[in-house]
């Protein structure tokens, strides 16, 4: 090297630039801390942001969960709590819970409900009672809160009655949406500064917001809301690292409304400084603040470093800026070093050169092995060198001199077809573009034709110029005839594949489609080069090719056959119904090579099964439900009175139309109005009187279903407007004989309503008119055979059986039986003076008096002509005797007129007998109190007398 001092002096200029990186990185290492912790700022703020748009999120559950069901239990609310898994999903919230908004009235009559209805959750705690309550027209009463034994303190609170917590609920009840108290202190916090917010949420009756405060006030049923503990919330949602370099402040911004909640124009709400290191005065220049919303609150959140944010960087940073350096001029430094030791390795050239030879014949050892020649061909003078390999490859002699061709290389050997190729490729090697590779059939001397493959490119010439191209052959001949043969194997495979008419493919191991006939094509809409290549989840979108994927995944593992039942897109865009049996295949050392699969478009046979499905359903429900009518048509047919017939229709409606209540109203004789007579379900939801004119059904004359009495005219004839109900007037003969009302409190389950009912209701109702009629001819006939037309009383036939089973019982009980026997004095005067119907107007006024006189379990019946009895079961002689005096009395105090006449004084004799005095049977009893009748007359008529006594004689 001519000049040696030029690489210290490199070295030199190399150790300045060093320290000069060194301190530049220092400045930039230092901005890119401080923009570092404005990005941790950023995020701690947008992380506390998320979480409490989720911890709303809760509120807006407890809104959903009462708007849902309008009514939720303690058990119910208890469930929903726990299905929030607040403790792992929402730390930071101590509670969920929920106040009804309770008038001042119905205080007393709610907090004893809530006391009734809180089982085994409220045991062991104080009665539920409405706390800070006063004397107000209205209260918000904590009702339900989870979980409850730490927070059962809370349980009754009125809302109302604390300033911060008041304004929280009125201000949730006109906003409609999520509100956040200022900050307050637990009783668990009592004594700390731990804050923590409250986040309410009001429901309204029928669901949803009204639109105007107004209808929100009216509306207004209760407050959901969840309780974040503040210091709990940031122990989750800081990060360890925030926690340790970032003091964090939360304070509440929002200006102090005009009533005054208790906030001041800026209340803290947490610091963690509280429990760790203040932030030094000299970093709280790098604060950043970020202000956000939180319900009705605007809260803004202050992150400062606890230290220099510039001392967390790397400090190794500038020294390896200035050890790179420093190393860049070392290695610049020994490469100058490396040219003074350049003519040294001159020597070795020479060396170099002749190992450069011995591998030139290696190499054409080489091409021979390989079957590849070379040969380079100079463009200006058209002059060709062949190795010995190529001359055997064209079928040459080794030696004779190559034919130079007019533009090409080894152009005289080429087949004439293939000539314009070979120019073309010429063209591409004299543009330089890098190797060319070209397949082409030649012409040996003898006329056998070769497939070869030459790859070309240019080179430099000895002189330098770039006129030189050099290349290889390669005889392919044998491995084209073995590819034809293997394409014309695939194209015949493909034939028959696409003969088949189903879906049929083939993956490779890597789970993309290898083969696939036209079925596939026309299924999926798509064209053979879109799905080759591809898997199917790059093919068809959607979660419902992840079943698919899995089936690959498992057959790829190992050998075997698997079908799945699935979903697949078809070319309209149709979710269908498939088959998918697949079977893998492997080579001979069992390594897997792919799989092969068809698909079975099911679609129709599945649809065509669920129709038959659904047939065999309906066929068994409608073969249930002819069971359960015959059951209750003959039910109904077995019945002896109406009564039975009530009873019958309210344990057989609940089978018959599930998950309904229902009512039967029987119309009174001469009246527009009927009477409650039986049901089933809940009493109060049903009037007990009808009028005719309240039910729809029955002023058109004909059944009347209402699936949605939102939509529907209404009938008015009871307490509330069920959701869905049905009329089925009960006729015969065109005679209205009652009406079967049934309704269904929760019309959104399947099949609760009355449409789907409606075949089986009036089934129903046919049974009960046709029941109902029977019945009431089966009444007439009885009362016919059992009573006297004239004067409604019981007649001598029903007299003798009743009679029996009082003389039956009192033999067993040994009680006493007294037998009233009396006469019409002189009855044929009536006839004779004012005629046969006068007769019998005096025969019915004796038979009202009869029937006011007798008790309810007496029995009063006439027994003949104008002879009446009275039987008195467990009454004793004396009390028969007293109430035989007092009908006589009464008969003679009668002032009967008949067409403007008076018909005179009436009066009765009356024999009085007692079981057993007078007798042991009915006919003895009977003929002692016949025998006293006649007696009473022989002693001057009107007037009573015992059996075998005198008058005025009584041995009771």
């Amino acid at each position: 090297m001519r000049f040696p001092w030029l690489s210290w002096l490199a070295l030199a200029c190399g150790v300045v630039l060093a320290v000069l990186a060194g301190l530049w990185t220092q400045g930039e290492v230092e901005r890119e801390a401080r923009v570092h912790f404005t990005e941790s700022a950023r995020e701690v703020a947008e992380t506390v942001k998320k979480r409490f748009r989720a911890y709303e999120e809760v509120s807006y559950a407890v809104r959903a969960l009462f708007d849902a069901s309008g009514y939720v239990d303690r058990d119910g609310f208890r469930r929903f709590a726990q299905g929030l898994a607040i403790d792992e999903r929402y730390p930071g919230i101590t509670n969920v819970s929920y106040a009804f908004r309770v008038s001042g009235e119905q205080a007393a009559a709610f907090v004893h409900r809530q006391n009734a209805e809180g089982g085994r959750q409220l045991s062991g705690l104080p009665p539920f009672a409405i706390s800070q309550a006063g004397s107000r027209a209205e209260y918000v009463a904590l009702t339900y809160i989870e979980p409850l034994r730490p927070n059962a303190p809370a349980l009754g609170l009125d809302l109302l009655g604390d300033p911060v917590r008041g304004a929280a609920v009125r201000n949730a009840r006109d906003r409609g949406t999520t509100t956040t108290t200022s900050g307050l202190t637990l009783m668990r916090d009592r004594g700390t500064r731990a804050t923590s917010v409250l986040l309410r949420i009001a429901n309204y009756e029928g669901g949803g917001v009204p639109d105007t405060i107004d209808a929100r006030r009216r509306a207004f049923t209760g407050v959901g809301g969840t309780t974040v503990h503040l210091p709990d919330f940031f122990a989750a949602a800081l990060s360890t690292e925030a926690r340790q370099h970032l003091r964090i402040r939360l304070e509440d911004s929002t200006a102090a409304p005009a009533a005054g909640d208790g906030v001041t124009e800026s209340q803290m709400l947490f610091d963690s400084a509280v429990d760790g290191p203040s932030t030094p005065v000299a970093f709280a220049q790098y604060a950043a603040s970020q202000d956000f919303i939180v319900g009705d609150r605007t809260w803004t959140l202050t992150a400062t470093p606890l230290a220099d944010p510039a001392l967390r960087a790397p400090r190794w940073a500038p020294y390896a800026a200035a050890a790179a350096v420093l190393l860049l001029t070392l290695l610049f430094f020994g490469l100058l070093r490396a040219l003074a030791a350049a003519e040294v390795r001159s020597v070795s050239l020479q060396r170099t050169l002749r190992t450069l030879e011995i591998q030139r014949v290696r190499l054409a050892e080489t091409q021979v092995m390989a079957n590849i020649g070379g040969y380079e061909w100079d463009t200006r003078d058209r002059r060709q060198r062949w190795s010995d390999q190529l001359y055997r490859i064209l079928g040459r002699e080794v030696g004779d001199p190559p034919e130079p061709g007019p533009d090409f290389f080894f152009g005289t050997v080429v087949h004439r077809d293939e000539i314009p190729a070979a120019r073309a490729a010429v063209a591409r090697v004299l543009e330089d573009c890098g190797p060319v590779t070209l397949q082409c059939r030649i012409v040996r001397p003898d006329g056998s034709e070769r497939i070869v493959t030459t790859i070309a490119q240019l080179e430099d010439a000895d002189d330098g110029a770039r006129t030189r191209i050099v290349g290889t052959v390669r005889d392919i001949t044998d491995e084209w005839r073995a590819r034809e043969r293997e394409r014309a194997h695939l194209r015949f495979i493909q034939t028959m594949m696409d003969s088949i008419p189903i879906p049929v493919f083939q993956k490779n191991p890597a789970g993309r489609f290898q083969a696939c006939n036209d079925a596939w094509c026309r299924f999926l809409g798509k064209s053979r080069d879109t799905i080759l290549g591809r898997t199917i989840g790059e093919i068809l979108p959607g979660d419902h090719v992840d079943a698919i994927r899995a089936q690959d995944g498992r057959l790829l593992t190992g050998v075997g056959t698997e079908s799945i039942d699935t979903e697949l897109m078809n070319a309209k865009g149709e979710l269908r119904h498939v088959v998918l049996h697949k079977a893998s295949y492997a080579a001979e050392d069992g390594a897997i090579e792919g799989l092969v699969g068809v698909a079975f478009d099911v679609t129709e046979m599945r649809a065509t099964k669920d129709r038959l499905e659904r047939t065999v359903t309906e066929l068994d429900r409608r073969t249930r439900l002819a069971e359960l009518l015959a059951e209750f048509g003959e039910s109904l047919q077995a019945c002896v009175g109406l009564d039975d017939a009530y009873e019958t229709i309210a344990k057989f409606l609940p089978r018959l139309v599930p998950r309904s209540v229902g009512t039967l109203y029987r119309m009174e004789s001469g009246s527009r109005g009927g009477v409650r007579c039986g049901g089933w379900g809940p009493p109060e939801a049903f009037v007990d009187a009808l009028a005719a004119s309240d039910c729809v059904a029955i002023r058109r004359g004909h059944p009347r279903c209402v699936a949605d009495s939102a939509k529907q005219l209404n009938c008015r004839h009871f307490a509330e407007t069920p959701p869905s109900y049905a009329c089925l007037p009960l006729s015969s003969q065109g005679e209205l004989l009652g009406l079967l009302h049934v309704q269904y409190p929760h019309p959104d389950e399947a099949g609760c309503d009355a449409a789907s009912s409606w075949p089986a209701l009036k089934s129903v109702a046919e049974h009960v008119s046709l029941a109902f009629a029977n019945l009431t001819v089966r009444e007439v006939l009885r009362e016919r055979a059992t009573h006297d037309k004239l004067t409604g009383l019981y007649n001598r036939h029903y007299l003798n059986a009743r009679l029996e089973q009082e003389v039956a019982r009192a033999r067993r009980t040994r009680s006493p039986v007294a037998v009233i026997m009396l006469d019409i004095d002189h009855f044929k005067r009536f006839n004779d003076d004012f005629g046969h119907a006068a007769g019998d107007y005096v025969l019915h006024e004796l038979g009202e008096v009869l029937r006011h006189a007798a008790r309810q379990s007496d029995t009063a019946c006439r027994y003949g002509g104008e002879e009446f009895v009275l039987l008195m079961p467990d009454t004793a002689c004396d009390v028969a005797t007293r109430r035989a005096e007092d009908i006589r009395v009464a008969v003679r105090n009668l002032r009967l007129e008949w067409e403007g006449q008076r018909l005179g004084t009436v009066t009765v004799s009356i024999g009085i007998a007692m079981l057993p005095e007078h007798g042991a049977d009915p006919e003895a009893i009977l003929r002692a109190a016949d025998v006293a009748l006649y007696r009473a007359k022989e002693l001057g008529r009107d007037r009573v007398v015992v059996a075998a006594l005198e008058p005025a004689v009584t041995r009771c």
